[in-house]
């Protein structure tokens, strides 16, 4: 079902690179797929994460008529909204194991696409490329451990697994990176 919402709130909407917004949807719960979540409900708000923060606001209230409580509640801890301080963003995102997975699968998804497509510059370009390898590197791939240290503490339900797929995705984003630092080195192009 959210597949299909996602689909129908993205209709018209391109990313950067072309694509469909639709497909940016997809490809984060793809990710989620590959690294082991199988939570339908957190795969759900991976789907929907952009919803609020790039259609409007305003389709909480639909989503919240038709997704459980907590799909709705996690697609609104990872929205970032006007005026949100990163590091109280990324800390919130933090207290949370399933959105922690869901950031950093956005996120790798993001990266990938944006190096993918560096070369065409009505895409990306070199700035926005270290901001965004910047960001990763000071917040997003410190996510896990902070997630990890916070359910010693306090218990969250979440499968031991996904800690694992967690770590394995900051590995990722931690290689995309550094080949995003030889890129901006112009190291390679």
């Amino acid at each position: 079902m959210a597949l299909r919402y996602a689909k129908l709130y993205f209709q018209g909407m391109y990313r950067k690179d072309g694509r469909d917004a639709f497909v940016h949807a997809y490809k984060v719960a793809q990710i989620l797929i590959y690294f082991g979540v199988w939570d339908d409900e957190v795969i759900a708000a991976g789907i929907l994460h952009d919803i609020l923060e790039d259609v409007s606001y305003a389709a909480l209230d639909v989503l919240s008529q038709v997704f459980p409580q907590r799909t709705v509640s996690l697609v609104v801890i990872v929205t970032k909204f006007e005026g949100v301080i990163l590091a109280e963003y990324f800390h919130n995102i933090s207290l949370n194991p399933f959105t922690v997975l869901i950031k950093l699968a956005d996120r790798l998804h993001n990266l990938r696409n944006m190096i993918k497509n560096l070369d065409k510059k009505h895409c990306f370009n070199l700035e926005k490329l270290r901001e965004q390898s910047q960001e990763t590197n000071d917040f997003v791939v410190r996510l896990p451990y902070a997630a990890i240290v916070r359910e010693k503490t306090k218990a969250s339900g979440c499968p031991p697994e996904y800690f694992s797929a967690m770590a394995a995705m900051a590995g990722e984003l931690r290689e995309a990176v550094h080949l995003a630092k030889v890129i901006l080195a112009g190291l390679v192009i």
